[in-house]
C-alpha cells in the first residue's frame, strides 16, 4: 500500500488543492464512494464535475450527515440527481456522525483503489480553499482493496435511505435551524468567516428550472451571448470543453416559433450562445451602450423558452428575488446571473 499526506492551506494554489488531488487520482476508476459530515451544493457539483472530465462513473455512493442540520437541502438532491448514485443519510444526535471519506474503485480490477481520509467535508471551501489535512491511501493488491472496501462499509451500513417524506421533514429542520442561525449572527455553513464567499448555492443548476444572465455589452458584433461557464449544468453543457466545440438547442422564443441555437466554448472558460434574426429581441440587444436587458432562460416540457425582460422590470425583480432565495445570484466581472 501506497500513502501521500496532502496538505491544503488557505494559499494553496488550485493545481495542488485536495480536488485536484482527488480528480488526479480518478483516471480509470469508476466506483465513487463518499462519506461527509455535511455537504453543500458547490462541494457535489465541484467533486462531480472535476470526476467526469477524467473518467466514467457508473456508480456513486453518498453518505451524508444531517446532525445540526448543516447540510443543504439542495446538496441531497444534487447527490441523487447523479446517473448511477445511491444516497444514504447519517444522524448521530446527540453524537455526531463525523467522517470524511473518499473512495475510489474500479468495478473491472478489484486491486486497485485510492482511499482519501482526512478532514475535508464535501464543501467547495474544504475541497479547494480551507487549511484541511488528508492521507491518500493507494491499494495495490485485492487484500488491500477489501480492506478499503470493509472500512467503507463500515459507515454505509448505518446510513439509511433518504425518502420524499424524510427530505421534506430535513428541509423544514434546515429552515429552522438556519432561521436561528442568521439571527445569533452565525456565518451559513461552508462560508468561512472573513474570507471567500463559497457554497452560496442553494440548488444545482442541473436540476433549476430558470436560469438568467445580464445582457450588457454583447460581443461577437452584438449577436453573441457569453454564458458564464457554472451555468453550463442548467443547459446540460460540459464545464469545460475544447476552443469552438458547439452544442445545438432547441429554444421557444418570444413570439412561439421554435429555434435551434448553438453554443460555442471559448478559450475563456465561458460558453456564447449564438443569437440569429429569428430571435425577435435581436434588434434591442445590438451595439451600444449596454443593454438594459436580461436574458431569462426557463425550462419546459424538453424546450427551453427564451425572453429578454428590462432589468427594472416587475417580471424580473421577481426572478432575481427567487434566484436569491431558492438558487444562486452571482457575478462576473461586468454582468449578474443566477437560477433557480
Amino acid at each position: 500500500m501506497q500513502h501521500k499526506l496532502h496538505h491544503q492551506l488557505p494559499t494553496t494554489q488550485p493545481a495542488d488543492n485536495l480536488l485536484a488531488a482527488i480528480v488526479a487520482n480518478a483516471a480509470s476508476f469508476d466506483t465513487l464512494r463518499v462519506a461527509s459530515a455535511y455537504a453543500t451544493v458547490e462541494g457535489v457539483v465541484n467533486l462531480y464535475n472535476g470526476l467526469i472530465t477524467v473518467t466514467t462513473l457508473q456508480k456513486i455512493d453518498w453518505l451524508i450527515g444531517l446532525d445540526d442540520a448543516f447540510t443543504y437541502p439542495g446538496a441531497l438532491e444534487s447527490c441523487q440527481s447523479k446517473q448511477g448514485a445511491t444516497l444514504k443519510v447519517a444522524k448521530f444526535a446527540p453524537k455526531r456522525f463525523h467522517p470524511k471519506i473518499y473512495l475510489l474503485t474500479a468495478s473491472g480490477d478489484a486491486s486497485r483503489a485510492v482511499l482519501i481520509v482526512g478532514s475535508s467535508n464535501l464543501t467547495k471551501s474544504a475541497l479547494t480553499l480551507n487549511g484541511e489535512a488528508s492521507a491518500i491511501l493507494t491499494a495495490q493488491t485485492s487484500t488491500e482493496v477489501d480492506e478499503f472496501i470493509r472500512y467503507w462499509d463500515n459507515y454505509w451500513n448505518i446510513g439509511t435511505p433518504l425518502t420524499p417524506t424524510a427530505l421534506s421533514k430535513y428541509k423544514a429542520d434546515y429552515k429552522q435551524a438556519e432561521k436561528k442561525r442568521r439571527a445569533a449572527g452565525l456565518s451559513p455553513p461552508g462560508i468561512p468567516v472573513g474570507g471567500s464567499v463559497t457554497d452560496t448555492t442553494l440548488i444545482d443548476p442541473s436540476l433549476a428550472t430558470v436560469a438568467w444572465i445580464e445582457v450588457g455589452n454583447i460581443t461577437g458584433g452584438g449577436t453573441q451571448l457569453e454564458i458564464k461557464g457554472s451555468m453550463a449544468d442548467f443547459f446540460s453543457l460540459p464545464i469545460s470543453g475544447v476552443s469552438k466545440q458547439t452544442y445545438s438547442k432547441n429554444f421557444l422564443s418570444s413570439n412561439g416559433k421554435v429555434l435551434v441555437l448553438n453554443f460555442n466554448f471559448r478559450v475563456n472558460e465561458m460558453w456564447r450562445l449564438q443569437l440569429t434574426n429569428g430571435v425577435p429581441e435581436m434588434p434591442v440587444r445590438v451595439g451600444k451602450p449596454r443593454s438594459t436587458k436580461v436574458a431569462v432562460f426557463e425550462k419546459s416540457n424538453g424546450v427551453i423558452k427564451l425572453s429578454f425582460p428590462d432589468i427594472i422590470s416587475t417580471r424580473f425583480k421577481n426572478i432575481r428575488k427567487k434566484s436569491v432565495a431558492n438558487g444562486f445570484q452571482g457575478k462576473t466581472s461586468a454582468r449578474e446571473y443566477g437560477w433557480y
